[in-house]
């Protein structure tokens, strides 16, 4: 007897991503030796990403649209930042890792609250 696999919401997986960008990013920040952290990086992945989550809908593109937009400006502005302190300064590599898991983390959880306005919207009338 085959048994289904429960399907995930796309919040848990907006939630698991932030959640791993996060910890990816302070991970970077505060261990001296972080290179050995990335060995277990794909175990994370996996156990976070296993099994099937639910399909994209409209609604849900609208919302990663929206936080896609958020997180570009942001991250346009981070680089600029960085390219005019990197003009006169070398800046490490590290810097820019960090730049971009907070991009990802700002990413799912910008999703997540657009998602939970519109659930506190429905519940409200």
């Amino acid at each position: 007897m085959k048994k289904k696999a429960k399907i995930k919401s796309l919040r848990l997986y907006h939630a698991f991503f932030g959640a791993l960008s996060l910890f990816t990013m302070l991970i970077i920040i505060f261990m001296d030796n972080w290179g050995d952290w990335f060995h277990f990086l794909p175990i994370l992945v996996v156990l976070c990403f296993d099994g099937k989550f639910e399909k994209n809908d409209e609604l849900a593109r609208q919302h990663l649209a929206k936080a896609n937009t958020a997180v570009m400006w942001t991250l346009i502005a981070a680089l600029v930042m960085l390219y005019m302190r990197g003009r006169f300064h070398p800046i490490p590599a590290t810097r820019y890792l960090i730049i971009i898991c907070a991009a990802l983390f700002l990413r799912s959880v910008l999703f997540l609250i657009f998602d939970r306005a519109l659930e506190i919207e429905e519940k409200d009338e």
